[in-house]
């Protein structure tokens, strides 16, 4: 399959499909293939990028394909692109197209379409029903949501933008959405089902680093208030809002060379992989493959290899940015002053804070003769605490090496008891893993009830899809979360406490919820550099602990409101044992010291910072920096 493409990306032409359907089905069948052989795999991700540059080159001006380019759009060939660009390309061009398959809808509620095929005769197998399946299919690939969100009454949609909204859009090169517009429904949307009753007046998708100076001239001109966006991902929702939001998803080109890797800020997680897969290299940049780049390395960033690679932050080497006074600054650790302590607030000090970062360059790994092994043990659900304290203490061990980066979690879905699980990432082999497994289950206390050692490549490695892939690309869900900084081994009683907590949830039985928590581990290469050296305080601690809760929109309330309320009560339970502290890009809007949780004593420097770089306060949410 691999030889059968051609080095315009399409694959071996067939008069029975078209291209774009091509295309769909032999990617769906080569991710499809689980292979360790580091050869294989650089050439799936080199065959995945060149037919994604090959769909979003030859998609129409409406949004469209056809059955071979520069032919007339059709829902078909349409349908069977979307998928492949709402996995592997840019969400703008995933949006064009949901407005074109959206505006092809007939009256009945189907879609029209010729069959998809090239040739001469029609297929016997090709039914009129083949388009309503595909385009559904389509368009939930591409997270669409059921139905609009309901418009609060006593409000009026306007069906045209004001003349202001015009007035921006004729400086930008890349695109501006309003409500009345068929993509805007899509686009306002965040990971979280919690905001999706926010209905920003614009969202904005900068073609380039000067697109964003026009939008910051803008919003200083008219008031109006910004939100910026590179995910979606924002716990607390502030990636979007009721005026302007400025979306970088647009800002996606990736290259990787000569031990560095220069992503836009609108890179998600699993392009990045992919492309630094093909380089031989790799970087600390996070699991779940839909979260973009620029918030997750302005939070610090944990990932499947933060033990042996340190945080993503770590390897920042300069960040392009646009400030408040609508300047394009490239800032690294040798800028001049104020530039070198704007570049430190970056690393680590969160996004939205000190201006719009539109470029990231990192210092890569070398992962040419790196062997990756994911894993997975688990115990009986009477052994959470023994767990959580055994973990806990193998994990602060001096004598476990960097190379096992790993998470205690524990889910309890609709009350449902669950079993206390360690899973993660080890730079190896399986039998060399295996012994590093066996002293943990010793220090735990308790026989495993299951063990799962799997060698695999650097993507999924990076990525760990067995774990988060399901729930990143499948439906949405709505949550909320707390966190804690476990700065050493859990004490008998905090262990106790924890699995207390946990226990409670066998009681939630309504449908449509589950809830538990995550311990993401630490040390290793973080606590290589001082608690000040970046904004990211957390050098010397254990681990991150967040408690989440998920539901979805037809949950009973009251069923919401007890998963919300087992978050604080944890939460609370767990304060006098974990103290004051907690993580930056898992924001908690209920938490009153979050100056402190988040950035510790860092935080006085970080006001400094802003006052120089934001002095009037452009950019402003909940739990912004401010100036001293």
């Amino acid at each position: 399959m691999l030889n059968a493409q051609q080095t315009d990306g399409t694959f071996e032409r067939s008069w029975t499909v078209s291209e774009s359907s091509a295309i769909l089905r032999a990617l769906d069948a080569l991710h499809a293939v689980p292979t360790a052989d580091a050869g294989l795999t650089t050439r799936i991700a080199e065959a995945t990028v060149r037919s994604v540059a090959r769909l979003t080159a030859t998609q129409n001006a409406d949004g469209g394909w056809g059955q071979l380019p520069d032919e007339l759009s059709d829902v078909l060939s349409t349908a069977q692109a979307v998928p492949v660009l709402a996995r592997h390309g840019d969400p703008l061009t995933v949006s064009r197209a949901v407005a074109y398959l959206l505006a092809q809808q007939d009256p009945d509620g189907g879609f029209t379409s010729p069959p998809d095929q090239v040739g001469p005769r029609p297929l016997p197998f090709d039914y009129p029903v083949l388009a309503d399946l595909h385009t559904l299919s389509a368009l939930r690939a591409a997270r669409l949501p059921a139905v609009p969100a309901p418009v609060p009454s006593g409000r009026v949609r306007s069906r045209t933008p004001g003349p202001h909204w015009s007035a921006l859009q004729t400086h930008l090169r890349g695109v501006l959405l309003t409500p009345e517009q068929a993509a805007y429904e899509q686009a306002r949307l965040l990971v979280n089902q919690r905001f999706d009753h926010i209905r920003p007046q614009a969202i904005a998708y900068p073609a380039d680093a000067h697109d964003v100076v026009e939008m910051l001239r803008f919003a200083r001109t008219t008031g109006v208030s910004l939100a910026l966006r590179s995910g979606g991902h924002s716990y607390a929702g502030y990636s979007t809002g009721p005026g302007l939001v400025i979306d970088t998803s647009s800002l996606s080109s990736a290259t990787v060379r000569d031990g560095r890797a220069r992503f836009g800020a609108g890179v998600k997680g699993g392009q990045a992989h992919q492309t630094l897969a093909t380089a031989g290299a790799g970087l600390p940049l996070g699991r779940c493959p839909t979260i973009g780049l620029a918030g997750l390395t302005l939070g610090g960033g944990l990932s499947a290899f933060t033990r042996a690679w340190g945080l993503a932050c770590d390897h920042l080497q300069e960040a392009e940015i646009v400030t408040a006074d609508g300047r394009i600054r490239r800032v690294h650790a040798d800028s001049p002053w104020p530039d070198d302590g704007l570049f430190w607030a970056l690393c680590g000090g969160g996004g939205g804070n000190y201006g719009v970062v539109t470029a990231l360059q990192f210092a890569t790994e070398d992962i040419r003769d790196l062997a990756f092994t994911r894993f997975l043990a688990s115990w009986p659900t009477s052994a959470t605490s023994a767990v959580l304290r055994g973990w806990t203490l193998w994990n602060a061990d001096p004598a476990t090496p960097r190379t096992i980066t790993c998470a205690f979690e524990q889910l309890s879905d609709s009350g449902m008891p669950a079993q206390p699980t360690v899973t993660g990432t080890f730079i190896g082999t399986p039998d060399d893993l295996d012994p590093l497994l066996d002293r943990l289950t010793a220090t735990v206390g308790r026989p495993e009830t299951g063990r799962v050692t799997v060698p695999c490549d650097y993507p999924r490695a990076a990525c760990e899809a067995d774990r988060w892939g399901a729930g990143t690309f499948g439906p949405r869900v709505a949550f909320a979360a707390k966190s804690h900084i476990v700065r050493q081994h859990l004490s008998p009683a905090a262990a106790t406490d924890m699995a207390s907590a946990l226990e409670q949830l066998h009681a939630f039985t309504g449908v449509g919820g589950a809830s538990g928590l995550l311990i993401d581990a630490l040390g290793g290469a973080v606590n290589d550099r001082p608690p000040e050296a970046t904004v990211f305080p957390h050098r010397n601690a254990v681990g991150v602990v967040q408690y989440h809760s998920y539901w979805h929109q037809l949950t009973d309330r009251a069923h919401v409101d007890r998963r919300t309320g087992w978050l604080r009560d944890v939460h609370t339970a767990m304060q006098p044992h974990l103290g004051a502290g907690g993580y930056t890009n898992g924001m908690d809007p209920e938490l009153t010291d979050w100056p402190t949780a988040y950035h510790g004593r860092n935080y006085p420097k970080m006001q400094h910072v802003k006052a120089i770089s934001d002095p009037e306060g452009l950019f402003t949410f909940p739990q912004a920096v401010t100036g001293p």
